[in-house]
């Protein structure tokens, strides 16, 4: 069995997440950045890997990943049912909140901020800032083997500083959106453990714990 035939019916778990071209987007995007694991690449690359724009616009797939008819938070919890399913039924779920930085750069991204660099190994290091997306990230732990586990990211939420905030977009601290992505998913079993540094170990994630 190749590694296509493997992986066609996971794609398949999330064609009710979206409508039929839309689905036809999906897995070209998962199929193609798996073909691409760990070499540079972005959209574009996607797209000469299989030759997706002989047969749509180009524009087509950014057009179905802003204005597509269908909800993150639908994916993720389709991917956490999809988790529990393969990985067998549990007491409890290990959960880790925390925030990654995505280097970006350009007057047209929105939600950029100034944030220390935690790949700069350097002298100086914690004085410097790079430009970036913050993303607070909750991720599904599961314990393989005694000591080894594996990570499944399944939602993020972008942190916007407060100075580029408005009506249209309030602010929110990471505290408030590391909770709230806990909330917005259902969780299958009866208890949840809840992994994190400092920066998250604050009274407002505390009591999402207890109740």
């Amino acid at each position: 069995m190749n590694a296509q035939a493997l992986i066609l019916p996971l794609v398949l778990s999330f064609v009710h997440c979206f409508t039929t071209p839309g689905f036809g987007h999906f897995a070209h995007l998962v199929l193609a950045h798996m073909a691409l694991l760990g070499a540079p690449h972005c959209v574009t690359e996607t797209l000469r890997l299989t030759q997706w724009h002989t047969v749509r616009h180009w524009t087509t797939p950014y057009a179905f990943m802003t204005q597509g008819r269908w909800s993150c938070r639908h994916v993720s919890q389709c991917l956490l049912d999809l988790l529990a399913q393969r990985l067998g039924p549990c007491r409890e779920l290990v959960v880790a909140l925390d925030d990654t930085l995505v280097k970006k750069w350009g007057r047209k991204f929105f939600g950029l901020g100034l944030y220390p660099d935690p790949t700069d190994k350097n002298p100086g290091a914690r004085t410097r800032r790079v430009y970036g997306h913050c993303w607070v990230v909750v991720v599904l732990l599961w314990e393989y083997q005694a000591g080894k586990w594996a990570g499944f990211p399944l939602a993020a939420l972008l942190f916007v500083p407060v100075a580029l905030c408005s009506t249209a977009w309030p602010f929110l601290t990471k505290i408030d959106l590391a909770t709230g992505l806990v909330h917005r998913l259902r969780w299958s079993a009866p208890r949840v453990i809840i992994v994190a540094d400092n920066l998250y170990a604050k009274a407002q994630v505390v009591r999402l714990v207890v109740n």
